[in-house]
């Protein structure tokens, strides 16, 4: 590895360059992964930009296009010739390794913003030192001897605050569309980490959707992060649930209901609702994703599909309420129970839940999502369970699943 400062890769943003021009199509996995200033080396930045120019208008991504077009704009040798070009493409080993390269410059980059804000230091090695110590704290594993107490008069002016500007209050709590669940729950706040649990097929992706809509809506950042779901198939659950037209032909874009369905689509084009393309997107991912776009709520969707490892899934767990607490967000995190013999068609428990390795013992609040069973066939009546709360006792909220709109309603 060749390192020109701490945290700075040159190779690996070499082998990056190197794997889009060899690959192009992989350009739309890494835009979601990293920025331009993510890169360390102004010379691999300029051609990020100029390749993510090229993609935006359609011109294919090679070798000699991407020195012709430089040479056209007069930037070729900012980006540092083709020398260094043909560096980069000799730097990467495997093209497929593309979102690998990205993570690792992520990583970087948000290792060398901490350095920033650590403050100078007399060599590069107390450097690097120092910013895993903050890295390290902020994860909540460093000592707490260097740690800033909050004074309680500092707490004082944070209470008057909240009494002066009672918009503070409502603007850390992203709220639940169903009214007795969040007079029950407080909703979920900024800094708190809930579970929403669930046997298979009882529409956890559906509530999910529902209720980031329904906070997008109100001007909430919402962020969903996709493991397993097809985005064509999450944009059609999204306009289902605002025109209220039949599923198949939204998703089939039947052009009788084109009119009604770019009318959805543009109120969704203002919507501050994000999804995240296909994939298991590890917990540090989000999180470096999080102190650049700053959501106000991310749901993880789902977390079995992290690990079938015990340990793994409970250090995701881990990870993400640390996201909620580092990030300023609030974090819900979906999780698939599987059913014990003798509970079958009954609403999930934490045996349930334990014996498909929970988070539960991280969360600040957990809910239950059933629906009732009828001979094996999934009804629309059911229940959601508050099962943990920060604020009160538990309770069953009675609901209903409306098929016209896609969303759960109050029985």
């Amino acid at each position: 590895m060749v390192s020109t400062g701490a945290f700075e890769d040159v190779e690996g943003e070499q082998a990056l360059i190197g794997a889009l021009i060899q690959s192009p199509g992989a350009i739309g996995s890494v835009t979601t992964i990293i920025r331009q200033d993510a890169f360390s080396d102004p010379r691999a930045r300029h051609l990020y930009t100029h390749i993510l120019d090229m993609d935006a208008t359609s011109v294919a991504v090679d070798k000699s296009t991407l020195v012709s077009t430089l040479r056209g704009n007069e930037t070729l040798d900012k980006a540092g010739g083709q020398l260094f070009i043909q560096q980069c493409i000799d730097q990467c080993s495997n093209p497929q390794n593309v979102e690998s390269y990205a993570r690792n410059i992520g990583l970087n980059a948000y290792k060398r913003s901490i350095l920033k804000a650590v403050g100078p230091a007399s060599s590069q090695d107390e450097a690097s030192v120092n910013a895993l110590k903050v890295i390290e704290k902020q994860r909540g594993t460093a000592s707490v001897d260097a740690t800033p107490s909050i004074t309680g008069a500092m707490m004082r002016s944070r209470i008057m605050e909240s009494f002066q500007s009672p918009g503070i209050v409502d603007e850390m709590t992203m709220h639940y569309p169903l009214s007795r669940l969040d007079a029950a729950t407080g909703g979920c706040r900024k800094g708190e980490f809930g579970v929403l649990m669930a046997h298979t097929n009882m529409g956890k992706t559906t509530f999910a959707l529902q209720l980031l809509l329904h906070n997008a809506l109100q001007g909430r950042r919402s962020l969903h992060v996709n493991t397993e779901m097809q985005t064509h198939k999450l944009e059609s659950m999204l306009l289902k649930m605002l025109t209220g037209l039949p599923f198949l032909d939204i998703y089939n874009r039947k052009l009788e209901h084109q009119g009604q369905i770019m009318e959805a689509a543009d109120k969704l084009a203002n919507l501050p609702l994000n999804i995240l393309p296909p994939r298991v997107w590890s917990p540090m991912e989000v999180e470096v994703l999080q102190r650049r776009e700053r959501y106000d709520f991310v749901v993880y969707d789902h977390i079995n599909r992290i690990s079938e490892e015990p340990a793994e899934i409970a250090k995701a767990a881990v990870d993400l309420r640390t996201l909620a607490l580092t990030g300023d967000c609030a974090v819900l995190c979906l999780q698939q129970v599987t059913p014990r013999a003798d509970s079958m068609g009954q609403v999930p428990s934490k045996a349930d839940a334990r014996g498909s390795k929970t988070p539960i013992n991280e969360a600040d609040q957990v809910l239950i999502l059933h629906r009732d069973m009828n001979f094996g066939t999934v009804q629309k009546t059911g229940v959601v369970r508050v099962d943990k709360s920060r604020v009160g006792p538990g309770i069953d909220v009675p609901i209903r699943f409306e098929d016209t709109y896609l969303r759960f309603v109050e029985a």
